[in-house]
């Protein structure tokens, strides 16, 4: 088991900043807002070929308020599972209450701590550290994250801790990585809780309770994947603030890493143009979606006959998505829903020769021929398959600009329905075929310039 790091703080500290840096990327959302990491948030930290867990927490003690408290909840509950604390404090402010509690349950617990003083490049730090010398405070570590400063110097007390080297876990490349989509408070952190058995995610009936990206690892049937569970998606006219923008931007980033999509639905407000927004975002991606209809313990059959009509309705443009009632709270469906998609994954992943694809061609147009456009009838000659991520294929043949887009349609469904491809967007691209002799001129010879001008003079 490798060794885990938490990073404690007050809000607004820096934690996320520092989290990030240790990293060397932006898994955590920042920004100088107070509270704006909520949930823990989980990472693969590596130091000189040593790998370790490296925790990001809410910030603790914000306010009175119940999500506030559930945060401070979480970030203390910490302690049970950490080897090593990282408490991180602002030098550029006095010490105040919360950062004196911060010390008292940190020296309470039997776990080692590096203390860390942030912000130390700005000149009010430097009245301030002394406060922390006097409280008793050895071997701190002052840094500034946002000069990068002081930051191997951390890395290295972090080593000498933990001498022993970890060996650093390589990704798999057969590990699937699953986003978990859709508008704010539709489910998504309930379900990513019920499918680890773990309150890895808050769960508030709040819309918007979380704000991070939150990935974990998942074994479903032998299968290891990767799920994400990601802040609600709101519309631009509903993203009042700095936060929201940050959210939306994340979860739209995280849509572009993962290979498959559970789309959320929450039942009760039906599907909204947002919801069809939203996968139709998935849909442009490349990305495999399955559908959860959420909370639908309480639904009758008809109700579910009446939404379920109302559903495929307005998702006649991508009739081959697959829907299924789920209840996250209850845990009825949701492991299934996730097979379904591995399965997807993995069907548009598998090699297909060539050949089997041209046949597959050959099939469509035997069937149904491209209309006549004009004087000439399109000919499609080949296929050729150029990626499986997304799925995409480009035919070749002449006349091809003359298509239509109800053909293409046609084309696409066909493939998908030879091919086991439910749920996966299938992209397809015509190249027409160029005559090699197009710009080049025909030279006569002598016999043929004397022919044409004997039929001049007649």
């Amino acid at each position: 088991m490798k060794p885990i790091i938490t990073i404690l703080g007050k809000p607004n500290v820096g934690k996320s900043s520092l989290f990030n840096a240790l990293l060397g990327n932006n898994e955590s959302l920042v920004a100088n807002i107070e509270g704006l990491t909520r949930d823990k948030q989980y990472a693969n930290l590596i130091i000189n070929h040593s790998s370790y867990v490296l925790v990001d927490t809410g910030g603790i003690g914000l306010t009175n308020n119940e999500i506030d408290f559930a945060v401070t909840k979480s970030s203390l509950s910490s302690f049970e599972e950490s080897d090593l604390i990282i408490a991180l404090f602002d030098s550029s402010t006095n010490l105040s209450k919360i950062d004196a509690e911060i010390l008292n349950y940190i020296r309470k617990a039997s776990v080692p701590f590096i203390p860390v003083l942030n912000k130390c490049d700005l000149k009010e730090s430097e009245n301030n550290k002394d406060l922390y010398y006097e409280e008793g405070l050895q071997n701190i570590i002052e840094i500034s994250v946002t000069k990068k400063q002081g930051i191997r110097t951390l890395e290295k007390k972090i080593e000498e801790i933990f001498p022993s080297k970890t060996q650093v876990e390589e990704a798999s490349p057969s590990n699937l990585r699953v986003g978990i989509i859709g508008k704010p408070n539709a489910g998504k952190s309930t379900f990513f809780n019920e499918l680890l058995q773990a309150e890895r995610s808050l769960v508030d009936k709040s819309a918007g309770t979380t704000r991070d990206s939150i990935s974990h690892k998942l074994d479903i049937n032998k299968a290891e994947i990767i799920l994400t569970d990601t802040a609600g998606i709101k519309r631009k006219s509903k993203l009042n603030d700095q936060i929201d923008n940050l959210i939306t931007k994340e979860s739209i980033n995280t849509l572009k890493n993962v290979d498959g999509v559970v789309f959320l639905i929450d039942v009760h407000q039906s599907i909204s143009d947002q919801d069809l927004q939203i996968i139709s975002l998935c849909l442009t991606s490349g990305k495999p979606i399955v559908i959860g209809l959420n909370k639908s313990e309480n639904l009758s059959k008809s109700d579910k006959l009446i939404l379920k009509k109302e559903i495929n309705r307005r998702l006649s443009f991508a009739s081959h998505l697959e829907s299924k009632f789920i209840s996250a709270k209850k845990n009825i469906g949701t492991k299934a829903l996730v097979r379904g998609l591995i399965k997807i994954i993995k069907n548009s992943r598998n090699k297909i020769s060539k050949k089997e694809l041209n046949k597959i061609l050959e099939r469509i147009v035997e069937k149904n021929p491209p209309p006549i456009s004009g004087r000439f009838r399109p000919n499609l000659k080949f296929v050729q398959l150029q990626s499986n991520r997304p799925f995409t294929i480009s035919i070749h043949g002449n006349k091809l600009k003359d298509i239509s887009n109800s053909y293409t349609k046609y084309i696409e469904k066909q493939f998908r329905k030879e091919l086991d491809l439910k749920g996966v967007p299938i992209k397809i691209f015509y190249k027409t075929d160029d005559n090699p002799f197009k710009d080049k001129k025909n030279k006569l010879t002598e016999r043929q310039l004397k022919k044409r001008a004997r039929i001049r003079r007649r």
